[in-house]
């Protein structure tokens, strides 16, 4: 298994990297119904752009 800890990253700081489409309100409401992995720490909800790219990737295949 890889090391994938140091790319989570606050949700806030990810989605405003130009690649992301998605706004922090959407992205928190994927972390809460576990369609993207996350963690929350105090307030702050963490994630990887990848598992946002991942999740985006996954719902282009299914409106194909």
């Amino acid at each position: 298994m890889d090391d994938t800890a140091g790319d989570y990253a606050p949700i806030s700081s990810i989605v405003r990297e130009p690649p992301i489409s998605y706004g922090q309100e959407y992205v928190i409401l994927l972390a809460r119904q576990d369609k993207i992995d996350t963690y929350k720490e105090a307030r702050v909800w963490y994630t990887t752009e990848k598992g946002i790219k991942d999740y985006v990737a996954g719902r282009k295949g299914k409106l194909e």
